[in-house]
């Protein structure tokens, strides 16, 4: 006997199987373990690329021409790149001469990348540089990997971009050449952005509608541990070489082995893309681990004698099709008006928010102190606007909420830069404003997290947030060139961001509410969301 599995609703499902049952836990759980050793790629050259104290190494005095000179003392200052030559004459005549240190820099503290490859003085843009690659490999990841998360599934991408990611982190510390430093740092960045993409589409399909918003509160949250861990780390081996703090980041990766066995493949994407058997595997599982019966669940969508797969969502009772067939490809987003207008608002502030968020953590003033404790701090301000967002997205929706963090970091960032500006003496005031803006950043960061998946249908979900994140390495990539612009024009930085951050409350205006709707699964869901937003306003 066949069977006809028949108006797939997956939010019925899991909540039969019991939403917060053992199964969706335990698989939860593991997402959140996995998050650690994947927050580690960007932030960890704080500490392996540290620059401490210098100085020009001890040379021999230059030769001399002037056989009237008796005497030349060699100067050379800590954190100068240059050295004094002053010689004197045997007529109490001084001259001075200022050079660029002839050879290598005498380093105080442990090895760090900075100290084995002199990346200072002319060639400190090279450190900096191999930051960047790994936002270039977290571009062409965003691009590469979303598409094929959509395509091939959530679970396959995962397992073989984690294990390629600790493979490079492991064997970044013990690469002993700078080219090949960077080129793994680029590798790292990519397979790093495919298990995001990937992770990010599986958690928010692990759960009914109305859990979202708590997940990603816990999604965010464990972020912010995950790099006060990484400051921890740092500070037990602060006295020790880089590699051993590289070498640990790539350890805390090493369950990447057991992955594929630990978790499971998304239900949403095996009924968007008709994997009738994976289906009911998946059902058997889940409702083993809940203490549920498979049976009664299944006998809720499958009839007797046939094979053929209909879904129809709750919204749309009487639109059946074949989920199987339902292929769609990044093309369809430039194709198809609606998305690609949704698109490109969504692109346009994941480049405002990551702009200004990297933006303003590279530009911001140093707390005075250890650094290891004030990465620590830093980390730990995040998480009071990951409670506010969670309260806020439960009561008043994803887009007033994203509309209101937008409003108040642009408000924020301007009033700082103006003060800075016009006002004498309002430094402190100056930088209450420039951390209030921090914080709503992040908030806003948070609420993109969760909206920008709900917007698109299944098999364009990870392909849409992939390509955001692409904007968003962008934006990333740029932050840097804030603090040159700062060195110019002061006030500059603080006035773009906070514009950017405002015009971007204008454009949500345009986008529809996902709170409490089912994610859509076609493109004709996302019409009907569309839809229901023009006749509300």
């Amino acid at each position: 006997m066949t069977t006809r599995l028949q108006s797939v609703d997956v939010d019925s499902i899991l909540h039969d199987l019991g939403p917060y049952g053992p199964y969706q836990v335990c698989q939860y759980l593991y997402s959140l373990l996995m998050m650690i050793p994947v927050t580690y790629p960007v932030l960890i050259y704080v500490f392996i690329g540290y620059p401490p104290n210098f100085q020009c190494q001890n040379f021999t005095e230059p030769s001399s021409n002037h056989s009237i000179i008796t005497n030349t003392t060699i100067i050379t200052e800590p954190q100068s790149c240059d050295v004094m030559f002053r010689s004197t004459s045997l007529l109490n005549e001084s001259e001075s001469k200022t050079v660029p240190c002839p050879h290598s820099y005498v380093y105080e503290g442990p090895e760090t990348v900075v100290t084995e490859w002199d990346l200072v003085c002319d060639r400190e843009s090279l450190g900096q540089m191999s930051t960047a690659m790994v936002m270039v490999g977290q571009m062409l990841g965003a691009v590469a990997f979303s598409v094929m998360v959509d395509k091939y599934g959530r679970h396959g991408v995962t397992c073989v971009c984690f294990i390629a990611m600790t493979a490079c982190s492991i064997g970044l510390s013990f690469t002993t050449h700078f080219v090949l430093f960077v080129i793994i740092r680029l590798m790292i960045g990519a397979f790093q952005q495919g298990i995001q993409m990937a992770q990010g589409s599986l958690v928010i399909e692990m759960f009914p509608t109305e859990f979202r918003a708590t997940c990603t509160l816990i999604g965010a949250l464990m972020w912010s541990f995950s790099v006060a861990t990484l400051s921890l780390f740092a500070w037990l081996l602060q006295n020790h070489s880089w590699r051993y703090l590289q070498l640990l980041a790539g350890l805390v990766g090493i369950h990447c082995l057991g992955t594929h066995w630990i978790q499971h493949e998304s239900l949403r994407w095996l009924v968007a893309n008709g994997k009738k058997n994976e289906i009911k595997v998946w059902i058997h599982r889940a409702a083993k681990w809940n203490k549920k019966d498979p049976e009664k669940i299944l006998s809720r969508f499958y009839l007797p004698d046939s094979e053929e797969l209909v879904v129809r969502s709750e919204q749309t009772p009487n639109c059946s099709h074949d989920p199987g067939k339902e292929k769609y490809n990044i093309l369809d987003i430039v194709r198809r008006k609606r998305i690609l207008f949704i698109s490109l608002i969504i692109w346009t502030a994941w480049f405002t928010v990551s702009l200004s968020y990297y933006g303003l953590y590279l530009m911001s003033s140093s707390l005075s102190g250890d650094i290891y404790l004030n990465f620590f701090l830093i980390a730990l301000a995040e998480s009071p606007s990951q409670f506010i967002a969670w309260y806020l997205f439960r009561k008043i929706g994803r887009r007033f909420t994203t509309i209101g963090f937008f409003t108040i970091s642009g408000v924020s960032l301007i009033a700082s830069a103006l003060i800075l500006k016009f006002a004498a003496n309002a430094d402190t005031l100056s930088l209450i404003f420039n951390l209030f803006g921090m914080f709503s950043v992040a908030g806003a960061f948070s609420c993109l997290v969760l909206f920008t998946p709900e917007l698109y249908p299944t098999n364009l979900r990870s392909t849409g947030l992939g390509l955001a994140s692409t904007a968003a390495r962008i934006g990333s990539i740029l932050s840097p060139f804030a603090s040159s612009f700062a060195i110019y024009v002061p006030w500059g930085p603080g006035v773009t961001f906070g514009a950017l951050c405002l015009s971007i409350t204008f454009l949500f205006l345009c986008l529809p509410e996902t709170k409490d709707i089912e994610l859509p699964t076609t493109v004709e869901d996302l019409d009907k969301s569309s839809k229901n937003l023009s006749s509300v306003t």
